[in-house]
């Protein structure tokens, strides 16, 4: 299982290795031996459900795939302590926020698979703003998952003689509007 974990947390696992790879553990499960070629007797998505909802609990590798880069994106958003979150920061992003910075054909095809997810990430994320002092008032999908920035473009900051890189804080002072 640490096998996996580990290559599910580097990379998207191309489909074929994870349709190969849920191939041979059907096989196991159904017979319990070898590349057995015949169908399974309950559809695997069915067996891939959590035990309370009548499945064997049984993880997706293209889920927990998913799920396991979708984490690396939410350790840089949140600035966990790591050593791949500071050198994310240092040599990646460098000084350009995670909802910024723009996947570039130099990119690594692990970086750009992370960033690709930044919009299922978003989706899922709640803001808690507090006193706005670690959000980024332009760049950050701070409003209904959005960031201003994408949504109004250059000219609104320009028209709101706000700067792209001021905070939330900037605007909102004691719960209320400045």
């Amino acid at each position: 299982v640490s096998m996996q974990v580990f290559w599910c947390r580097t990379f998207i696992l191309p489909v074929s290795m994870v349709k190969k790879c849920e191939s041979i553990i059907r096989s196991f499960l159904w017979f319990g031996v070898g590349d057995a070629k015949t169908a399974g007797k309950v559809a695997w998505a069915k067996v891939c459900q959590p035990k309370e909802e009548g499945g064997l609990g049984i993880k997706s590798m293209q889920t927990w795939n998913k799920a396991a880069i979708l984490q690396l994106g939410w350790e840089i958003v949140i600035k966990k302590e790591s050593m791949w979150v500071r050198w994310c920061n240092v040599v990646l992003l460098r000084n350009i926020r995670f909802w910024a910075v723009k996947i570039s054909s130099t990119s690594s095809w692990c970086w750009r698979n992370v960033l690709r997810l930044r919009e299922c990430l978003v989706r899922n994320l709640l803001y808690s703003i507090g006193d706005g002092s670690a959000t980024a008032l332009w760049l950050d999908p701070w409003i209904n998952g959005e960031a201003l920035f994408s949504r109004y473009g250059t000219r609104m900051v320009e028209d709101a003689d706000i700067p792209l890189n001021s905070k939330v804080s900037a605007v909102i002072v004691d719960r209320q509007w400045v």
